[in-house]
């Protein structure tokens, strides 16, 4: 019997710098495997051929945001990001932050998530796509 040696998948640290100038909020990103794809797949799995002049296109149904957190949710290890929102006076009304993936729910997760100025999200998911590249142009 053959057998296959398989690296076993490296967590890789990006830094939000748009997010914060100061270059210290960093997110630590493992790229996913069989299952994380598998999962991802099927929010792409309604899929239409559609004509485009001489060719077929393939059109995909999806929610691009929802794809887009559940990509940093698949991909989540941990993260210092703290957000904190504060009133016209300046006074902080709410703050958001996230522990390590194994002490959160996918639902605390994505709720924490889902309060972020979008901003922040899209470049931790820029920082997702860095890492895995096949996540880049999801159709």
């Amino acid at each position: 019997m053959a057998t296959i040696t398989a690296t076993t998948p490296v967590a890789q640290t990006r830094y939000l710098s748009i997010a914060d100038s100061s270059g210290e909020t960093f997110v630590v990103i493992l790229p996913p495997d069989y299952q994380a794809e598998t999962e991802r797949g099927q929010m792409l799995s309604k899929r239409t051929l559609v004509p485009d002049g001489t060719m077929l296109r393939t059109q995909v149904e999806t929610n691009l945001n929802r794809l887009w957190a559940l990509e940093i949710w698949l991909t989540y290890s941990e993260t210092n990001l703290v957000v904190e929102f504060e009133d016209e006076d300046g006074k902080v009304t709410k703050t958001v932050k996230f522990e390590p993936k194994d002490e959160m729910s996918r639902a605390e997760f994505l709720n924490r998530l889902g309060q972020l100025p979008p901003g922040i999200v899209y470049e931790w998911h820029s920082c997702v796509v860095d890492i895995v590249r096949d996540w880049a142009v999801p159709f």
